[in-house]
């Protein structure tokens, strides 16, 4: 037994590579790392991506002439419905909602291209338009709004556009 563990032992010492994983390190030359350099690179998203951005830029031109048209909710509207919430409270719920979504959005890992996500983004935009619209303040909110609507959908084209790889193990 002695003149095995001896042999082991000079094997381990030699700098020949003994397992698998270290034959497979001493066998990589940069070639090996060179595709995955090329897949992390930034592209930038297509029209297809930016359909839901291209989308809520026409519902805004649409909230302009509606605005214009009607600045504030009516008298009849305002009895049917009730008080309208606090302008403070509609300013936590749209700072909340921009900062949870921001980290949805660059956490998410997605297997394939969908605009599930993005419809989603613009839905709930449209009521923090309603709810600012209904508190009367729409018009001095509207460059707010427009902003972080830009802001979420062109994350979201970004995050579409170069989705994260889910890591295996080899």
């Amino acid at each position: 037994m002695a003149p095995q563990k001896k042999q082991k032992l000079h094997k381990s010492e030699s700098n020949e590579p003994s397992s698998f994983i270290q034959e497979k390190a001493a066998r990589r030359n940069w070639r090996d790392f060179q595709g995955t350099e090329q897949s992390r690179r930034i592209s930038f998203p297509g029209f297809y991506e930016l359909k839901s951005l291209i989308t809520f830029l026409i519902l805004n031109i649409g909230t302009l002439v509606l605005i214009d048209v009607y600045p504030q909710p009516s008298a009849e509207l305002r009895n049917l419905l009730g008080m309208a919430p606090p302008l403070l409270w509609i300013n936590i719920a749209c700072s909340i909602y921009l900062f949870t979504e921001l980290i949805l959005v660059f956490c998410r890992e997605r297997s394939k291209n969908s605009d599930r996500f993005a419809i989603k983004q613009l839905l709930f935009l449209c009521s923090m338009y309603v709810f600012y619209w209904y508190a009367g303040a729409l018009q001095q909110h509207f460059a707010l709004l427009l902003g972080i609507g830009v802001a979420l959908q062109l994350s979201e084209a970004f995050s579409r556009k170069n989705p994260r790889q889910k890591i295996t193990a080899e």
